[in-house]
């Protein structure tokens, strides 16, 4: 006897990568205000101009908090995920642009692959985003087979 196929909605999908994201990104803030690791320090060289790197962590903190509350509130409510995804999609640009100027300019040639890698993530999370919830609310309940 096979179980039933568990279907979860576009927006349920959406919800759950913003959970996670959210989660992973707390985690980040967390090491950066707690211990930053120098190549972070001289990757985000322009950001660190403008204010200490742990104040950067807890932006990090800040966001992924309200990820993950717009995760586990929002529901059927796009405008809540929306938020979500802004607000989880902020720290990882903004390291990524951080990271990019900092390889353009010289200030420290690795930090092309933390372009990449926080544009990426980013990226990702503005794909997810963007899916459009086309999935039934309710879907019918596949027949068990036995």
């Amino acid at each position: 006897m096979r179980g039933r196929r568990i279907r979860l909605t576009t927006g349920q999908r959406q919800r759950i990568y913003l959970l996670v994201g959210g989660v992973a990104w707390l985690m980040y803030g967390i090491q950066v205000v707690q211990d930053p690791r120098p190549t972070t320090v001289r990757s985000a060289a322009v950001l660190s101009n403008l204010a200490p790197i742990t104040a950067w962590g807890w932006a990090w903190i800040a966001g992924s908090s309200v990820a993950i509350a717009c995760a586990l509130i929002g529901g059927r409510r796009p405008a809540v995920l929306w938020i979500g995804f802004a607000c989880a999609m902020y720290p990882p640009a903004l390291w990524g642009i951080a990271f990019a100027s900092a390889y353009l300019f010289g200030t420290y040639p690795g930090a092309w692959t933390g372009a990449a890698t926080w544009g990426g993530a980013a990226l990702r999370l503005l794909i997810v985003a963007t899916w459009r919830d086309d999935t039934p609310a309710r879907p019918e309940a596949e027949a068990m087979d036995e």
